[in-house]
């Protein structure tokens, strides 16, 4: 009965999400995505999108554009098929792994884990779908392990490095799980370990083939020292969302230039948790466990490698907010009661914050209230007015990105090209000069700032 009960709480939690439009990237991963538009490409996604390297999620989308062409609703229900799938795929692995602890408590932490507003970015920004077949996956890998079916624990392993590239962290986690929870030593299951990390040849070939280049690496204006104090900061505060998700926003823009005298309470708190999980790992191992499974999943996109286009996000909790959650199995039976309230106030506003994603302009100002610097924001919403015929707003928002990221060429470009789009080519002179003189080969930004000089009365200098 408490399988059914995920399947059933999963469906009612996120059934106003259904028929939200796409956001954001989902343009990009979707709309426009040409390799999914045919069966005979979806393994081959295109270069820097969301689903580059990630040829098993492109080719789910292929399979829904087949049967549902551009219509939201399927992505969706997919989308909530595989957050359920991960639910249940939880319960079994708690069971195993904890078995001398009540099942009604076990079955309330997935329940908790199943319908937190954290999770509602995945569900609602179809996207990311590389998150939720990426954390199903994991799961499998790891309740699989717990069976002793190791055959289909590196096969799901492997399925999973090919959708997204967090999923590195699996072997490790796996090995950690044998030990601690089942006393095994490393030696005893060199082989099936060893199978599980040659999977990481994988994820590396896939990394050569279709490397992410434009938004993630050590190449970029973000260094590695920097990266970690914001991540200070952020991990803070994905685990104030854990105990009360609010604010939560599409987006949180890129990281920030701070020092370590105006980050270091957060990063002092910081290492008190991995202070304390070393700790527990020694004397504790079952309780360590969840902390270990919290700081070495978020690892990958939350420690020292730059991720530049973006500083946080809450999808990247998909998982470590088990380990967060995992700490309320150890509660008596008496608290019950209280967990079950706690579920039905999480899926209340997880229903709530779907209704949010009805209104991508709604979305984007929400950003802006607590991000009120972010040039992508910004941009987003220049674009949402524009297809609204609203110039004016649009024209503003532009010229806000542009101010808020003076280096960039591209917003720029933007804002001159909606100035000429809205019959103000005099004024869009200055934005395509400057997009050209940050970017000399910008071709079309000649091309629109020869358009705004001839229309502004000035043939020679067009």
């Amino acid at each position: 009965m408490k399988p059914l009960a995920l399947i059933l709480v999963g469906c009612a939690v996120y059934a106003n999400a259904l028929n939200n439009p796409f956001v954001f990237d989902d343009e990009t991963t979707i709309v426009t995505n040409e390799s999914i538009h045919t069966i005979c490409t979806p393994f081959a996604p295109p270069r820097d999108t969301p689903v580059a390297g990630r040829p098993v999620v492109n080719a789910s989308f292929a399979l829904n554009y087949a049967v549902h062409g551009l219509d939201e609703t399927g992505y969706h229900v997919v989308n909530i098929a595989l957050h359920i799938s991960s639910a249940l795929l939880l319960l079994g692995l708690l069971r195993r792994t904890l078995p001398d602890k009540p099942d009604s408590i076990l079955f309330l932490v997935a329940l908790l884990w199943l319908a937190h507003p954290l999770h509602s970015e995945c569900i609602n920004y179809v996207t990311q779908r590389t998150e939720l077949m990426m954390g199903m996956f994991y799961l499998a890998t790891l309740y699989t392990a717990a069976r002793s079916w190791r055959v289909a624990s590196v096969l799901c392993c492997a399925a999973g490095m090919l959708c997204k590239e967090s999923m590195v962290t699996a072997p490790l986690m796996v090995a950690l799980w044998m030990w601690v929870f089942r006393r095994e030593k490393f030696r005893e299951n060199l082989g099936y370990l060893t199978a599980l990390a040659s999977t990481w040849l994988i994820i590396g070939a896939v990394l050569l083939a279709r490397p992410r280049t434009m938004s993630v690496g050590f190449n970029h204006d973000s260094g590695s020292w920097e990266y970690l104090l914001n991540q200070s900061q952020m991990i803070a505060h994905y685990l104030k969302l854990v105990v009360w998700p609010h604010p939560l926003l599409l987006d949180y823009g890129k990281p920030a230039v701070v020092t370590l005298s105006q980050v270091w309470p957060y990063g002092l708190f910081l290492v008190a948790l991995l202070a304390l999980t070393a700790v527990l790992m020694w004397r504790r191992p079952k309780l360590g466990f969840a902390g270990a499974w919290f700081f070495i999943i978020l690892s990958p996109t939350s420690s020292f490698v730059p991720i530049v286009v973006e500083v946080a996000a809450e999808r990247r909790m998909y998982l470590p907010l088990i380990g967060a959650l995992a700490f309320l199995a150890m509660l008596p039976r008496r608290a019950i009661g209280v967990l079950l309230v706690v579920a039905v106030v999480l899926g209340a506003v997880t229903v709530k914050r779907n209704a949010d994603y009805r209104n991508p302009i709604g979305l984007w100002e929400q950003v802006l209230d607590h991000r009120p610097d972010s040039p992508r924001a910004h941009s987003n919403l220049a674009h949402l007015y524009e297809e609204a015929g609203d110039g004016r707003r649009a024209v503003q928002h532009r010229r806000d990105a542009a101010r808020l990221s003076p280096d960039s060429a591209a917003l720029h470009y933007n804002l001159g090209t909606a100035l000429l789009r809205w019959q103000r080519p005099a004024d869009a002179i200055e934005p395509l000069r400057t997009a050209c003189r940050l970017q000399p080969d910008f071709a079309k930004a000649y091309g629109n700032l020869g358009r705004a000089l001839g229309e502004a009365g000035r043939p020679h200098e067009a």
